[in-house]
């Protein structure tokens, strides 16, 4: 938060890490990041509690990173290549490959996956 973020050379991605006070140029009060952080989770699991799992699932999938993303994921016995789509309810990921095929990809299943 307060810090640079390190020089990792090693990711392979195109997004640039950033620390909170890059962007703001202001030190974060921790405590009540952390608070915010608390009352947030609270509030979604009393979501969660009251079954608004489908609502929360749809609120996840329009910020995901990989939605849209031409992707590569390598599989015990082949590699596997298409589109992100979405995280279905039960957490996998569904690519769509150019054969307009849906495989659902659980993360025990992925090795690796890139983001052109």
């Amino acid at each position: 938060m307060n810090n640079p973020p390190p020089h990792l050379p090693c990711l392979k991605s195109k997004y640039k890490a950033v620390s909170i006070i890059q962007i703001t140029g202001e030190e974060t009060n921790l405590k009540s990041l952390a608070d915010s952080i608390r009352a947030s989770v609270l509030r979604h699991y009393d979501k969660l509690q009251a079954g608004s799992d489908r609502v929360m699932l749809d609120e996840y999938n329009v910020r995901q990173m990989l939605r849209n993303c031409n992707v590569r994921v390598s599989l015990p016995n082949r590699i596997l290549e298409g589109v992100a789509t979405q995280v279905d309810i039960e957490g996998r990921l569904n690519i769509k490959t150019s054969d307009g095929t849906t495989h659902k990809i659980r993360s025990e299943d992925v090795l690796l996956i890139e983001i052109p």
